[in-house]
């Protein structure tokens, strides 16, 4: 390789690289005769055949042990000569030559892998002498093999640290390398590790803020950059795809420190962005697993990652109502717990970095205060919001006392409402429907009244009659009251209070006109409010039955 580089003008060998030249010689001979024997191994006819499958693989054992001892020597060669792009070569060539031995294409991964993490300036180098190629092939071809997988990943992992081959990388699709694996491996923590570490490489570009327009310039003239002038965030929106399985995975595996560490720092990186310095508003699972992750008593490393996650969440008013409904009062007095044993110091000998316990112990603190202070604000203004809908509602004529319901309580998208404002708009609606006139000081009278008192009773209870129908058939006729109360149970199916609450508004309204009830329900989706409530008293039992 140095040889023809230098017949081409573009490598001058210096005379203290003639051994490495050697090396590197005898390593293309021996490499030929690697494929020679992998050739002539095939063919052989079907007698003695177990006698030859031994004998091929005793082959191809020894064929692995060969490249491997070229492949270390060439290295160590071309490391004491200062001349690795020899040893890059080699990697290229070999990756050609041998792609169809998922063993040696693992084998040369690895080392990859580790020039990218030990040798200056040789990411650089790796991607001009486009060994990211290779990677992806392998990647692609061998998804079954755990190795090629492993050092896959970890040769992405390596290679992102530096900003401008991460960018490189994840316009050549290496988030979509990832993905792929993190699919097929979902149990397999041996991949699943190497695979979260590329992801947490890769995605720090949201906070780096890599711009895209900046050219990088390589010898391979095909690989350099058209300017463009978007931020590299564009590039990594396909990032956000992978928040569930990275979810779904810390959940399946809560014992790997790893998994937990890098799953909760990939989670933050995604969520923020520094431009335009806002937050994004995360999902319950996201909020799950990084709690989760933090619940892992003595190991600080999850901590101090799990830690920053949530801070960064704090920062967007969604989040906290979020984390205070799923985790008020356990994460309170999970956060309490971790700075208890901070300060303590004996249980986190392990943490021999100060800052890291300074980090820790700073962000907890953090997370609690916002915690406090929102859920202080929260209950003001909910008790605040409450006794003015109520106060409002008993003022309003019956069509308008619904519509303040329906939009300012169980379809607002806006808030997440507490469960007493959310009962309190069921059981209104609930209560609207049954609404009667006021029958006066004379109802008393009954039966022993006059005879002319008597038909003003039949009258005024008429008159009853006519206006509870009427307001029933404003409520239970309106679709959206069904659709408002049938979704709001479906999204608080573990909420109990919201349960009773919803059974007892539909069995009232079945009870007192079923067929009205019934139309309105197979009109809406009856199926629908069936599961719900086959769903709710399932996850609650007695209570609800």
């Amino acid at each position: 390789a140095t040889t023809s580089r230098q017949q081409q003008g573009d490598v001058a060998v210096p005379e203290n690289t003639a051994a490495c030249v050697a090396v590197a010689t005898t390593a293309a001979a021996r490499n030929g005769e690697l494929v020679a024997a992998t050739t002539t191994s095939e063919g052989h006819g079907s007698q003695q055949q177990q006698q030859e499958e031994e004998t091929q693989e005793q082959q191809r054992q020894r064929q692995i042990e060969d490249q491997r001892s070229l492949l270390e020597d060439v290295k160590a060669a071309a490391i004491e000569s200062n001349k690795i792009e020899i040893f890059l070569d080699l990697l290229v060539t070999t990756l050609q030559e041998q792609q169809t031995s998922q063993t040696i294409v693992a084998l040369c991964l690895r080392q990859v892998w580790d020039c990218a993490k030990h040798i200056d300036g040789c990411k650089t180098m790796i991607m001009e002498c486009r060994l990211d190629v290779h990677i992806k092939h392998a990647l692609e071809k061998y998804l079954d093999d755990e190795h090629v997988q492993h050092y896959g990943c970890r040769c992405v992992w390596s290679l992102s640290v530096d900003p401008e081959c991460r960018q490189l990388l994840i316009q050549a699709g290496a988030i979509q390398w990832i993905y792929n694996t993190l699919e097929d491996y979902k149990d397999n923590k041996y991949v699943l590790e190497s695979a979260f570490g590329a992801m947490r490489t890769m995605s720090s570009s949201y906070t780096t803020a890599v711009q895209a327009s900046h050219q990088q310039q390589f010898s391979d003239s095909s690989y350099s950059q058209s300017s463009m002038s978007s931020p590299a965030r564009v590039l990594l929106l396909p990032l956000d795809a992978l928040r569930p399985s990275v979810c779904r995975i810390m959940g399946r595996h809560p014992s790997s420190i790893p998994l937990q560490r890098d799953g909760c720092a990939f989670l933050s990186n995604v969520a923020v962005d520094m431009d335009q310095q806002v937050v994004s508003v995360v999902s319950k699972d996201e909020i799950t697993a990084v709690v989760q992750a933090l619940a892992m008593y003595g190991a600080p490393d999850v901590w101090g990652c799990a830690c920053f996650c949530l801070k960064n969440y704090t920062y967007e008013d969604r989040n906290l109502r979020m984390l205070l409904k799923l985790y008020d009062p356990f994460l309170l007095d999970l956060l309490q717990s971790i700075v208890t044993s901070i300060d303590q110091r004996q249980q986190l000998a392990i943490i021999t970095n100060t800052s890291i316990r300074r980090q820790i112990r700073e962000d907890a603190n953090q997370i609690r205060q916002s915690l406090e202070l929102f859920k202080a604000e929260e209950e003001e203004m909910e008790e605040i919001t409450y006794s003015s809908l109520v106060d409002a509602i008993q003022g309003m004529f019956l069509d308008e006392a619904i519509g303040t319901i329906l939009g300012d309580i169980l379809n607002n998208p806006e808030r997440q409402l507490s469960t007493k404002l959310i009962c309190f708009g069921i059981s209104k609606l609930r209560e609207l429907s049954s609404i009667t006139s006021d029958k006066g000081p004379d109802a008393a009278a009954g039966k022993n009244g006059t005879h002319d008192e008597r038909s003003n009773d039949i009258e005024r209870d008429n008159s009853t009659m006519s206006v509870k129908t009427s307001n029933f058939q404003c409520v239970v006729s309106n679709p959206l009251v069904w659709k408002a109360i049938l979704n709001t149970m479906d999204e608080q199916i573990g909420n109990i209070e919201i349960q009773q609450a919803g059974c007892g508004a539909i069995q009232f309204w079945i009870n007192e006109d079923s067929n009205t009830s019934k139309e309105q329900l197979i009109q809406f989706d009856a199926k629908y409010a069936l599961d719900i409530v086959v769903a709710a008293a399932n996850l609650h039992g007695d209570a609800l039955i």
